[in-house]
């Protein structure tokens, strides 16, 4: 075992001859960087995952690559990798994550391809429900998953924006926290909710909570309204480019003009229902 206290890189990328997790690189207490990918033949990866959190390589750990492992569900026990930058658990089967990650800062986190439907929350300092400490996010991807609401986990009066948020292909008709009046808003560089084909109407509650988006993508998601209001909110000055192709629209409000946006600079309407320019 002492030869692998200074082991930092590991990677086992698809090897399908071996049918169980390598139990043995949860002891590695040097480890910064794994990549287990593409090996769905593990019939313990769930329990792996698990012992690799707990074990003295999950102090050390900064980067994780799992996809394609068939793993069920992110354990409670990720919180104790409080180094783990980039996670990337992609094209799995999770169904179900335990926890909310009060004490891991992601950096990347790509959960795209799996059964997700809800996040858990944990209740930060300052009041907010939060899924883990969003400071230092850059990238969080959760496409192709069966969300049914955007889920609020987000804060629209955070320090730092989050660069990159992803919510395409799920299954998503609404907003949490909007019917009793909780949803925090959000504060985001690029927000994707791209092909919900259920969503039906622009979302106001992002104009209500007073969130900052500069560039939102809502293609393909059955918007055939713009209710009043949207675009005249005191952070609308923060958008400047969205895309509502692929919808049923007939006309946009008399409120999307230069005033509200000074910033904003383009639009995508290809593909709706409109008679006239509008």
């Amino acid at each position: 075992m002492a030869e692998l206290t200074s082991v930092t890189d590991f990677e086992i990328y698809n090897c399908r001859k071996m049918t169980e997790f390598p139990m043995v690189i949860a002891q590695m207490p040097s480890l910064t960087s794994v990549n287990l990918s593409a090996n769905p033949q593990w019939v313990d990866v769930d329990e792996g995952l698990r012992a690799l959190a707990s074990g003295p390589a999950g102090q050390s750990i900064q980067i994780l690559y799992m996809n394609e492992c068939s793993l069920t569900v992110l354990p409670e026990e990720l919180n104790n990798m409080k180094k783990l930058g980039l996670l990337s658990v992609a094209s799995n089967k999770i169904s179900k994550i335990e926890s909310a990650y009060p004490d891991v800062a992601f950096v990347q986190l790509y959960l795209d391809n799996n059964q997700i439907t809800e996040f858990p929350h944990y209740v930060s300092e300052g009041g907010k429900k939060l899924f883990f400490r969003i400071e230092d996010v850059e990238t969080f991807s959760c496409s192709y998953n069966k969300l049914t609401k955007f889920p609020n986990i987000f804060d629209a009066n955070a320090t730092y924006v989050i660069p990159s948020v992803d919510f395409s292909y799920n299954d998503i008709d609404g907003f949490e926290g909007v019917e009793d009046g909780t949803f925090q808003g959000v504060y985001i560089q690029t927000l994707s909710m791209a092909n919900n084909p259920r969503l039906g109407k622009y979302p106001k509650c992002l104009s209500d909570s007073e969130s900052k988006i500069d560039y939102i993508i809502l293609r393909g998601c059955g918007i055939d309204k713009i209710p009043e209001g949207s675009f005249s909110g005191p952070n609308a000055k923060y958008l400047m480019s969205i895309d509502l192709s692929y919808n049923s629209l007939s006309d946009i409000p008399r409120e999307f003009h230069a005033a509200n946006m000074p910033y904003f600079y383009g639009i995508d309407l290809s593909y709706n229902r409109f008679s006239q320019f509008p």
